[in-house]
Protein backbone atom coordinates (compact mmCIF):
# COMPACT_ATOMS: atom_id res chain seq x y z
CA UNK A 1 0.00 0.00 0.00
CA UNK A 2 3.12 2.51 0.73
CA UNK A 3 3.72 2.08 -2.91
CA UNK A 4 0.59 3.79 -3.85
CA UNK A 5 1.83 7.52 -2.58
CA UNK A 6 5.43 6.80 -4.50
CA UNK A 7 5.28 8.65 -7.64
CA UNK A 8 9.18 8.30 -9.08
CA UNK A 9 9.22 6.73 -12.23
CA UNK A 10 10.22 2.85 -12.80
CA UNK A 11 11.86 3.33 -16.11
CA UNK A 12 8.84 1.48 -18.19
CA UNK A 13 6.27 2.72 -20.93
CA UNK A 14 2.85 1.75 -21.18
CA UNK A 15 1.88 3.46 -25.03
CA UNK A 16 4.39 6.05 -24.59
CA UNK A 17 3.17 6.99 -21.22
CA UNK A 18 5.62 6.97 -18.24
CA UNK A 19 5.06 4.52 -15.49
CA UNK A 20 5.49 5.60 -11.85
CA UNK A 21 5.81 3.02 -9.30
CA UNK A 22 2.25 3.98 -7.79
CA UNK A 23 1.35 2.70 -11.02
CA UNK A 24 2.02 -0.72 -11.20
CA UNK A 25 0.93 -0.82 -7.50
CA UNK A 26 -2.85 0.60 -7.82
CA UNK A 27 -2.45 -2.20 -11.34
CA UNK A 28 -1.39 -5.11 -8.69
CA UNK A 29 -3.88 -4.16 -6.34
CA UNK A 30 -7.20 -4.19 -9.24
CA UNK A 31 -5.57 -7.79 -10.15
CA UNK A 32 -5.65 -8.36 -6.52
CA UNK A 33 -9.03 -7.05 -5.85
CA UNK A 34 -10.62 -8.69 -9.08
CA UNK A 35 -8.62 -11.14 -10.29
CA UNK A 36 -8.62 -12.83 -13.87
CA UNK A 37 -10.84 -14.81 -15.74
CA UNK A 38 -7.83 -16.24 -17.57
CA UNK A 39 -7.15 -19.81 -16.15
CA UNK A 40 -3.91 -18.89 -17.39
CA UNK A 41 -2.64 -15.66 -16.68
CA UNK A 42 0.61 -14.13 -18.35
CA UNK A 43 3.07 -12.43 -17.11
CA UNK A 44 1.30 -9.59 -18.17
CA UNK A 45 -2.21 -9.48 -16.97
CA UNK A 46 -4.92 -7.40 -18.19
CA UNK A 47 -7.43 -5.50 -16.02
CA UNK A 48 -10.36 -3.16 -16.28
CA UNK A 49 -9.19 0.27 -17.00
CA UNK A 50 -12.16 1.43 -15.84
CA UNK A 51 -10.84 0.77 -12.23
CA UNK A 52 -6.97 1.69 -13.49
CA UNK A 53 -5.65 2.77 -16.63
CA UNK A 54 -1.99 2.43 -16.88
CA UNK A 55 -2.12 4.19 -20.34
CA UNK A 56 -4.18 7.26 -19.55
CA UNK A 57 -1.64 9.98 -20.48
CA UNK A 58 -2.19 12.17 -17.88
CA UNK A 59 -0.49 11.35 -14.26
CA UNK A 60 -3.89 13.37 -12.84
CA UNK A 61 -6.47 10.89 -14.38
CA UNK A 62 -4.37 7.61 -13.23
CA UNK A 63 -4.12 9.87 -9.58
CA UNK A 64 -7.59 10.23 -9.41
CA UNK A 65 -8.10 6.49 -9.88
CA UNK A 66 -5.48 5.97 -7.54
CA UNK A 67 -7.51 7.59 -4.89
CA UNK A 68 -10.67 5.70 -5.38
CA UNK A 69 -8.65 2.62 -4.74
CA UNK A 70 -7.04 3.71 -1.47
CA UNK A 71 -10.00 4.35 -0.25
CA UNK A 72 -11.38 0.87 -1.16
CA UNK A 73 -8.85 -0.59 0.71
CA UNK A 74 -9.05 2.00 3.51
CA UNK A 75 -12.43 0.49 4.30
CA UNK A 76 -12.26 -2.57 3.84
CA UNK A 77 -8.77 -3.72 4.82
CA UNK A 78 -10.08 -5.33 7.71
CA UNK A 79 -12.22 -7.13 6.16
CA UNK A 80 -10.44 -9.00 3.66
CA UNK A 81 -9.35 -12.50 2.60
CA UNK A 82 -7.62 -14.15 0.27
CA UNK A 83 -9.99 -17.10 -1.85
CA UNK A 84 -7.76 -19.08 -2.92
CA UNK A 85 -10.91 -20.72 -5.18
CA UNK A 86 -11.90 -17.23 -6.81
CA UNK A 87 -8.05 -16.20 -6.78
CA UNK A 88 -8.94 -13.03 -5.81
CA UNK A 89 -9.26 -10.97 -2.47
CA UNK A 90 -13.05 -11.15 -1.10
CA UNK A 91 -14.86 -9.79 1.86
CA UNK A 92 -14.80 -12.38 4.44
CA UNK A 93 -17.68 -14.38 6.13
CA UNK A 94 -20.59 -12.06 7.49
CA UNK A 95 -19.70 -9.02 5.17
CA UNK A 96 -21.55 -8.48 1.64
CA UNK A 97 -19.09 -9.04 -1.09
Amino acid sequence: MAALNRAEFTGGLYNDTKVRIKDEAAQALVLLRDGTEDPFPSIWPTIDSKHFDITAPQESVRDKQIEVLKDWFATNADKLAWSSEKRRLVLKEGNPN
